[in-house]
């Protein structure tokens, strides 16, 4: 039996960060999430094979996850979802990796 995980209003914030950063250089239509067991993946395209970063907000210590073009995830820990903003030129190079696939 599966248990379906839900956004935490602090997820919920988180996502519309990433997405207000990305709709810089991407539609905005084309970013979604994915709900996990520990984190909350932003997709482009709905894909999970171009999985733009990985937040990790549910515990008292809070991570984004980045991705390197192998698929090998970096965690890089933030005080507050507003540090998201801190790595923008991290996720727009990673959004880069997938541009090409539209």
């Amino acid at each position: 039996m599966s248990k379906e995980h839900t956004t935490c209003p602090e997820e919920q914030l988180a996502f519309e960060i990433v997405k207000n950063i990305l709709s810089q250089k991407v539609e905005e239509n084309r970013i979604s999430r994915s709900n996990a067991k520990t984190y909350l993946g932003v997709l482009l395209d709905n894909n999970s094979h171009r999985t733009i970063c990985r937040l990790y907000l549910r515990n008292k210590k809070k991570y984004i996850g980045i991705l390197s073009e192998r698929k090998v995830e970096t965690k890089e820990p933030i005080k507050c979802v507003e540090e998201i903003e801190l790595f923008s030129k991290t996720l727009y190079k990673t959004l880069s990796k997938y541009q090409h696939l539209a």
